[in-house]
Parts: C-alpha cells; sequence; structure tokens
C-alpha cells in the first residue's frame, strides 16, 4: 500500500511541476496590449510575418518528461525575459518591416520597383526609360499637306501675262485644296486621301503646262510671221488653263487655236482659197506646186463652238501636227536658199569673177534648223544678188568682184551691212571714160 502512495505522489509532483511550467510559457507568450509600446507593435508585426503552422505548435516527443527544463524565451530565475527593443528615431510608423524584407536585384532595386516598371510606372526618377511622345494628330499631317499644295501650286509653271491671269488661275486651284481642307462629316484619312489625289492632278497639271509652253515657244517656228504678238496670245489662253472660266478656256479649245495658229500661218486660213501672206508661200522662188503638194495633209479645223472645244486632237497629237508643220515651212525655207545660191551662180557666168568664198559662207548660212536663220541667210543671199547685178550693170563687176568675195564678216547682218557699203561705192563712183 504504501508502494502506490510513492507512485501517487511521485506523479502529483510531476503533475505540479508540469502545470508551473506552463503557467510560465502562457505569460511569456501572451499578447501585449493595444496599449503597449510602439516597439510591442513593431513586434506584432514582425510576428506576424513569421507565424507558425498549427503542426510546428505542436510539443516533439522529446519535450515530455522533460518539462523542467526552462524553454528558450521562459522567464525563470537563470533565464530572464527579454527586454522589448527601442523604436527607432527616425522610424515612420507602417512602413517598418512589412511583411518579409524583398531581396534587392541586381540593380539595388526591389521587385515591387521592378514591376512598376514591367506595368508602365515610368515616374520615377533615374528609371532609365524614357517616355514616348504623344502621337501628333492627322490634323497637323493636314496642315503640312495643305502648306506643300499651295506651294506647289504657286510654282506651276504658267507664262507670265500683263494682266496677271496665271494668278487668278492659281488662287482658284488654291480654293480647290481649302474645300477639301474644311470638309465637314469625313475623317482625317479621307481628307488625306483627296489632297493626295489633288497633289497627283496639279503634277499632271504642271507637266502639261510645260509641254504647250514648248509648243507655243518653238524657237525654231519663230520668224517675221510667229513673233511676240503670236506667241503672246497663245501664252494668254494658257495662263487660263484649269482656271475658273473652264467652260470658254477649256483645254480642247486652248488645242484648236494652237493647231490653227500654226496651220494658218504657214499655208492661210484656206490654203484652197486664198495663200497670200502665209509663210510657206511667202518664198515665192519655190514653185507653187512645190508647197501644194503636201497641204492637204494638214486639215482645217471647224470654227463652231463644239468643233473648238472638241478638236479631236489629244496634247500628244497636238505637238506631232505642229512639228510636221514647222518641218513643213522649214523644207520650203531651204529649198529657197538653194535656189537663191543657184541664182547668184547663173548671174556670174565667168568662174574667175564669181564670188565663191561669199557664195559658200551664205550657204552654210542656210543650213541651219530655225526660220528666222535661214531667213536671215536668204535675206543676205538676195542682197549678195542684188550688188553683183548692180556691179554688173555699171560695167564694174571687174573692180568689185574681189572686194565682193573678200568681205570677212560671218554672220548675214554683217554680211549684208558690208554689202550695202560696197553698193553705195559702185554707184557713187563715175564711169571713167575711155581714151580714144
Amino acid at each position: 500500500m504504501s508502494k502506490y502512495k510513492k507512485i501517487f505522489s511521485g506523479l502529483g509532483l510531476l503533475s505540479i511541476s508540469t502545470l508551473v511550467g506552463a503557467s510560465v510559457v502562457a505569460c511569456a507568450n501572451k499578447k501585449p496590449k493595444a496599449s503597449d509600446s510602439s516597439a510591442e507593435a513593431i513586434d506584432q508585426n514582425n510576428n506576424q510575418g513569421n507565424s507558425t503552422t498549427p503542426e510546428q505548435e505542436k510539443p516533439g516527443p522529446n519535450d515530455q518528461g522533460n518539462s523542467s527544463k526552462p524553454k528558450e524565451g521562459e522567464n525563470t530565475p537563470g533565464n530572464p525575459a527579454p527586454q522589448a527593443p527601442k523604436t527607432p528615431e527616425n522610424s515612420t510608423p507602417g512602413t517598418h518591416n512589412q511583411g518579409k524584407t524583398e531581396k534587392p536585384n541586381d540593380t539595388g532595386k526591389s521587385k515591387g520597383e521592378d514591376q512598376s516598371k514591367k506595368e508602365g510606372q515610368t515616374d520615377m526618377p533615374n528609371s532609365g526609360i524614357k517616355e514616348k511622345p504623344e502621337q501628333t494628330p492627322n490634323l497637323i499631317t493636314i496642315d503640312k499637306k495643305v502648306e506643300a499644295l499651295n506651294s506647289l501650286v504657286d510654282k506651276l509653271p504658267y507664262p507670265t501675262t500683263e494682266v496677271k491671269s496665271e494668278d487668278a488661275t492659281r488662287a482658284f486651284l488654291k480654293t480647290k485644296i481649302e474645300a477639301i481642307k474644311i470638309k465637314q462629316n469625313v475623317t482625317k484619312e479621307q481628307k488625306i486621301n483627296e489632297l493626295n489625289e489633288l497633289e497627283t492632278t496639279f503634277k499632271k497639271y504642271e507637266k502639261t503646262i510645260n509641254k504647250y509652253k514648248e509648243i507655243i515657244n518653238n524657237d525654231k517656228f519663230k520668224s517675221n510671221k510667229y513673233g511676240e504678238s503670236q506667241i503672246k496670245g497663245l501664252n494668254g489662253r494658257l495662263a487660263k488653263l484649269y482656271g475658273e472660266d473652264q467652260e470658254k478656256f477649256s483645254e480642247g479649245e486652248l488645242i484648236w487655236n494652237i493647231y490653227e495658229t500654226f496651220r494658218r500661218i504657214s499655208f492661210g486660213k484656206d490654203p484652197n482659197k486664198n495663200t497670200s501672206g502665209s509663210k510657206a508661200y511667202e518664198y515665192v522662188i519655190v514653185p507653187n506646186d512645190e508647197k501644194d503638194k503636201n497641204k492637204a495633209m494638214f486639215k482645217i479645223l471647224g470654227e463652231s463652238d463644239n468643233e473648238k472645244k472638241k478638236p479631236n486632237l489629244t496634247l500628244e497629237q497636238l505637238e506631232a501636227e505642229v512639228n510636221k508643220i514647222i518641218d513643213f515651212v522649214i523644207n520650203i525655207a531651204k529649198k529657197a536658199a538653194e535656189l537663191n545660191i543657184t541664182k547668184i551662180n547663173e548671174l556670174i557666168k565667168t568662174e574667175s569673177k564669181k564670188p565663191t568664198k561669199l557664195i559658200s559662207k551664205l550657204d552654210q548660212l542656210a543650213k541651219v534648223t530655225t526660220l528666222a536663220a535661214i531667213d536671215d541667210a536668204i535675206s543676205a543671199m538676195h542682197k549678195t544678188y542684188d550688188v553683183l547685178n548692180t556691179a554688173k550693170n555699171n560695167k564694174k563687176l571687174d573692180e568689185f568682184s574681189e572686194k565682193i568675195d573678200n568681205i570677212q564678216a560671218t554672220d548675214a547682218n554683217s554680211i549684208k551691212s558690208e554689202l550695202d557699203k560696197i553698193k553705195i561705192e559702185i554707184t557713187s563712183q563715175k564711169s571713167t571714160p575711155k581714151m580714144n
């Protein structure tokens, strides 16, 4: 019986010791009140970030039967309770040790900052990421396009006229640009497309105007019949092309006027009835049948309003027809030059008295491609024939033939000037009376 009492007594002491130890641990693990210091709040926050799981709170198998051994953190005589850490002076409440401390990356910035970069937050200083400029509205593109088109219109190669018709035409073309710019209920993309189409049209105008100017100002045809007056009239019409009054100054009517101007100057309004005053028939030394044989190839355009507006000629066809007319007249002029050289040679039968050097010079002057130059050469030929004939009639050919042949002038006008001086000498000298 006394044996069992000792056993129960030992168990009782063990139970008491276990209860006391558990109480001490409970006191040590007691949570601080809300009124405790800020250091206790920081400890609480730290413990929240490192709380243990229910599995970790279970005592291990070695803990049972060793309750007398103080646990870490217990307040025992040999192990006093640790003091709470002091609050740092510069710490900001709510910003210290929230959750686990983030591990810095290689650049010294936290994962949170990296995540911010990924999410497009580029407002941090020295982030190294440049913000993309805001997209320019299409309205600015339209304004620039309008400016470029206005500049293109200003550069359209219209001829300059006394009444400044070209300025009025340019102003009208600019109204087309402005009309697109201020259009309502259309997208900006549609405006850009329309402006691009207008640009293509204006560039076509530029090429067309240049081509008409080349035809009108053809240097090969300039002469006493086709000069400043005729060119000014055609350029006046060209300056109004594509302008406001397109009914009156249409491209078709411009083509009609250019073609008929060249044709009528060359052959007359109706060569079947009257050719007087025409350029081709001006060279009377050339037989008319030489001129008539090809004149039918140049058709007469009708004069009705409808025929003027629709002459059945394109710009390319107009250029080809005008070139044919010019070449035909130039060939007639060259034929006239050849016949005049022949006439000079026939005047002087004696070879020793012929001005061969001057004749050769005149012949070369006629081998050109412009009517004006050929006409000048023919004019010098006429003067040469006149002076030689004067010397022959005054029986002074032997005296003046060498002087005529040695004229040093090389251009047609200078040759004529020298011949005029020689003619004065021939006519001013009295014939020397023959000795009996």
